[in-house]
């Protein structure tokens, strides 16, 4: 039932909504996508099969329908918000131009939980990578960068807290270069 949450969430609430945002502006709806993921989904509705008291052969094939549709919902999700992020121009000189965006039919005044991934060097030095190349491009921020404020899209300030920081490696996927592994400072803000 917690898989079966979880993915429905994602497709009424991230998925369909984006992506009927994003049809506003000339970007084709994913209807055969989102089709697919809902089949997909409402295939586990089965009495025997959500309550979760059959073999355990059925409860396998549940949980591959749930991540089958879940990562369906999550590409459309994310193509969605790539649409929107490119949207947006670009940060000057050194800031960083980060996009919230607001499902919700009203205005959103609760505390923003984001967690950024600052990349700065590549995690694979023999490999030539041009980073204009990937669907997004890279940019790399000096290992020092610190958030210095955050601002809204009129310039306000708003208060923030860093509440976490730790390095990781992180991957930067394409449609036409394998993903290529970053080392990057993740914050969590």
């Amino acid at each position: 039932k917690r898989a079966n949450a979880r993915v429905q969430t994602l497709l009424e609430r991230w998925a369909e909504p984006l992506s009927a945002f994003v049809s506003m502006v000339d970007v084709r709806y994913p209807a055969d996508e989102l089709r697919y993921a809902w089949k997909t989904l409402l295939q586990n509705h089965a009495h025997h099969s959500i309550c979760g008291c059959s073999v355990d052969a059925v409860h396998d094939e549940n949980m591959t329908r749930f991540a089958r549709a879940g990562q369906v919902a999550s590409g459309v999700a994310e193509n969605a918000l790539d649409v929107i992020a490119r949207g947006v121009p670009p940060a000057p000189g050194t800031k960083l131009r980060i996009v919230a965006v607001n499902i919700g039919g009203h205005a959103y005044t609760e505390i923003v939980d984001a967690v950024i991934d600052l990349p700065y060097e590549t995690a694979e030095p023999h490999r030539h990578v041009d980073p204009d190349a990937f669907d997004t491009p890279v940019r790399f921020f000096p290992i020092a960068a610190r958030v210095t404020d955050v601002r809204t899209h009129d310039g306000r300030v708003v208060p923030f807290q860093v509440m976490a920081e730790e390095f990781v490696t992180s991957y930067v996927m394409s449609r036409h270069e394998t993903p290529w592994a970053l080392h990057a400072r993740r914050l969590h803000l």
